[in-house]
C-alpha cells in the first residue's frame, strides 16, 4: 500500500468501525447517522484547509503559507520548503543576472540580448550609444522595428549565425558602428 494512503485510511477506518459498532448496538440508522456526521466533519475540515490553500495561491509568499491541520499540515510544510527553495534559487539567479549585466556593461562593443521572438531583453551602454536604444523604453520591442537595415534583417531572419555579420553604420549621432 502506498504511504500516501495510510493517513487517510487511518482516519476513515476508525470512522467505519465506530459506525458499524453503533449500527450493531443501537440500530443501522444510528450507525449510518454517526458515519454521516463523521464524514461531514471530515469534509468540513478538508474544505477549510482547501480554502486556506486557495487564499495562499492568490498571494504565495513564504510568510503566509497556511499551517493547516491533519494531512494538510504535512502538505503545507512541503509547500513552505518548496517556496523557500524557490526564493533561494530566484535570489541566486538575480545575483548572477546582476553580475552578468555589470560585465556586459563593461564591454566596449554594443551588446543586445534578444528573446526567442527577437524582442529586446537587455542592452549594454554601448548599444544605447551606437543604436540609440533605451533599455527601459525599448525592452520587449522587436529589434527589427528599431534596426531596419536590410542586411541586418536578412541576417536576423536566417538560420546561420556561425559567422558574424559585418556592417558599417553611420548613425544620426555622427558615430560609426561596425556590426559583427
Amino acid at each position: 500500500m502506498s504511504p500516501h494512503w495510510r493517513k487517510p485510511l487511518s482516519v476513515l477506518v476508525p470512522v467505519a468501525l465506530v459506525a458499524a459498532v453503533v449500527g450493531l448496538v443501537a440500530d443501522a440508522a444510528w450507525g449510518l447517522g454517526v458515519a454521516a456526521v463523521a464524514l461531514a466533519t471530515l469534509l468540513a475540515h478538508h474544505l477549510h484547509n482547501l480554502s486556506q490553500f486557495q487564499r495562499w495561491l492568490v498571494d504565495p509568499r513564504i510568510d503566509n503559507v497556511p499551517s493547516g491541520s491533519g494531512q494538510w499540515e504535512q502538505s503545507f510544510s512541503y509547500l513552505l520548503r518548496m517556496r523557500r527553495r524557490q526564493a533561494q534559487t530566484e535570489a541566486r539567479l538575480q545575483e548572477a543576472l546582476t553580475r552578468f549585466q555589470k560585465a556586459g556593461a563593461a564591454i566596449p562593443e554594443a551588446v543586445v540580448i534578444l528573446d526567442a521572438d527577437d524582442r529586446i531583453d537587455w542592452c549594454n551602454p554601448s548599444a544605447q550609444t551606437f543604436f540609440g536604444l533605451d533599455p527601459v523604453r525599448d525592452r520587449g520591442q522587436q529589434i527589427n522595428y528599431l534596426m531596419r537595415q536590410p542586411q541586418f534583417l536578412d541576417y536576423l531572419g536566417g538560420d546561420d549565425w556561425s559567422t558574424p555579420l559585418q556592417m558599417r553604420l553611420v548613425l544620426g549621432s555622427g558615430h560609426e558602428a561596425n556590426l559583427s
